[in-house]
């Protein structure tokens, strides 16, 4: 049964002192429930300040609110850019809490896999019902939409042959682990052999100032991580990387030809994810995003940075990981600069790789690959409510 708003109100609200409402025709969010049988209203928002800024209320048609009332239509409130444990304190705080809608009529649309279990904690907290969660994996929707309507075959990764650049490492916003990543990539000597993007972004305070002085208050416990930033200060002076576009600005989430190229001519990818430290402060929970999905549609092998055992996610949805042909071991790894110190050493590794070790690699990468495309490329579910770990 259908969406009844033909067009749904987007809240951008990360910026609280300019929030923005946009109306927009259609949505991933929508096209994935395509075969709901219910009815529902849809919103898009950014984080958990989004309906403290706009009333909820001044959004529905009142005739829509009072069917959501008498239990006959849902509200679906769609959060899947962004990993925010928060954005369901907001769902309590600004809807449920005040009586606006009840929680048994909320669905609430996220990207964290674990956001059952703060949903069912908040609940607790407040003695109210639970709102209803998904899992919803948008990027691997996006990603599988690409294929679906991909004119071209896709390209030939893989190939035995050498290899001048190992791997590629694209970013935009200097999330925290991407300059430590960086600045241990050239203490060991690894930044020639890859392809790296980092310029500058939207983010003004994306300074290696800035985010120098964050690294220190971040690993002050971290003697080892510490005499590492003090080695490679003149990290500090490397001219910014750009790889096909100048452009750090705009969110790529969409899949580009121009990048075809860094994918054949390396064999891995390090694929710095949006979250991966854990303390207070920082959005530490597993997600799974545009850039992991990149590499399955793209067939290429990847190292995964990110927050602990975020590796069993992909297995959840259907994926194989490298563990055959890569050393995983670093993805259980709970203390970040542990788990940052293994990860580099796995790259040392693989971007050392010579002769019939290399081979072989390439010969074991590509049939995981491969099963990985074929598993995207057929997939029919992506809103899932029963997965659990």
């Amino acid at each position: 049964m259908p969406c009844l708003n033909p067009k749904f109100p987007y809240l951008i609200t990360y910026d609280s002192a300019n929030p923005r409402l946009e109306l927009i025709d259609g949505s991933t969010g929508i096209s994935a429930r395509k075969n709901e049988n219910f009815e529902y209203w849809y919103c898009q928002f950014s984080c958990h300040n989004s309906f403290r800024l706009f009333d909820i209320l001044d959004l529905i048609p009142l005739d829509i609110l009072n069917r959501i009332r008498n239990r006959e239509v849902y509200v679906v409130l769609d959060n899947g850019l962004e990993p925010f444990l928060k954005s369901a304190d907001g769902i309590y705080y600004n809807i449920v809490l005040p009586g606006k809608i009840p929680a048994s009529q909320i669905i609430f649309m996220s990207s964290v896999p674990t956001m059952h279990e703060h949903v069912k904690h908040l609940a607790e907290k407040f003695n109210q019902d639970q709102i209803s969660v998904e899992w919803w994996s948008m990027f691997e929707y996006q990603l599988w939409d690409v294929i679906q309507h991909q004119i071209t075959k896709p390209i030939d990764t893989l190939s035995i042959k050498d290899y001048k650049k190992k791997y590629i490492n694209f970013n935009r916003r200097w999330r925290l682990h991407r300059p430590v990543l960086l600045t241990l990539l050239h203490n060991y000597n690894l930044i020639d052999h890859g392809y790296i993007s980092f310029g500058k972004s939207d983010f003004d305070q994306d300074t290696w100032d800035n985010r120098w002085a964050e690294m220190h208050r971040y690993y002050f416990d971290s003697p080892t991580m510490l005499e590492i930033f003090k080695r490679n200060i003149k990290i500090k002076e490397l001219p910014l990387m750009y790889l096909d576009t100048n452009d750090l600005v705009t969110n790529r989430a969409e899949q580009t030809r121009s990048t075809d190229v860094y994918y054949l001519d390396t064999y891995f990818s390090i694929v710095t994810e949006t979250t991966f430290h854990t303390k207070s402060g920082y959005d530490g929970v597993p997600f799974l995003s545009e850039k992991i999905f990149k590499c399955i549609a793209m067939k290429h092998p990847f190292v995964i940075v990110s927050v602990p055992n975020s590796l069993q996610y992909l297995k959840k949805l259907g994926y194989k990981t490298f563990e055959s042909i890569i050393d995983e071991s670093y993805d259980s790894i709970v203390k970040d600069d542990e788990r940052m110190f293994a990860i580099v050493k796995e790259v040392h590794r693989l971007c050392n790789l010579k002769d019939q070790e290399l081979q072989t690699f390439l010969v074991e990468a590509r049939k995981i690959c491969n099963y990985n495309y074929y598993v995207l490329k057929n997939k029919t579910e992506f809103i899932h409510t029963s997965l659990t770990i």
